[in-house]
C-alpha cells in the first residue's frame, strides 16, 4: 500500500520524496492579527521542511528587509514574496 500526500508547492522536487504535507495559510494568522486585519484564508500544502524555510524567510524580511542570502525553492520563494508584497501593502 502506498500513500500520496498532497504535493509540497514549496519546491520543484523532493529527494527524499516528503511523507507527508499540511496545508499552511500563506498569510500568517498570527501577523493578521498583529495588524489587525481579518485572517485570510488561503492555504497552501508545504511539506515540514518548507513549512520552516518560509517561515524563517519571513523572520529575515520582518528584521531586516531581505531574505538574510537565503537561496529559496521556486514554490517557496513565490509563497514568500507574495507575503511580503501584502505585508507591504498592509504597513501603507
Amino acid at each position: 500500500m502506498t500513500w500520496d500526500p498532497e504535493a509540497c508547492v514549496g519546491a520543484a522536487d523532493h529527494s527524499p520524496r516528503a511523507i507527508a504535507t499540511e496545508r499552511h495559510h500563506i498569510f500568517p494568522k498570527y501577523l493578521c492579527a498583529l495588524a489587525g486585519l481579518a485572517i485570510r484564508h488561503e492555504l497552501a500544502p508545504l511539506c515540514g521542511t518548507c513549512h520552516e524555510n518560509v517561515h524563517h524567510a519571513i523572520h529575515h524580511l520582518l528584521a531586516t528587509g531581505t531574505v538574510g542570502g537565503h537561496l529559496l525553492a521556486p514554490g517557496s520563494r513565490q509563497l514568500v514574496y507574495a507575503w511580503w508584497a501584502w505585508w507591504q501593502g498592509v504597513l501603507v
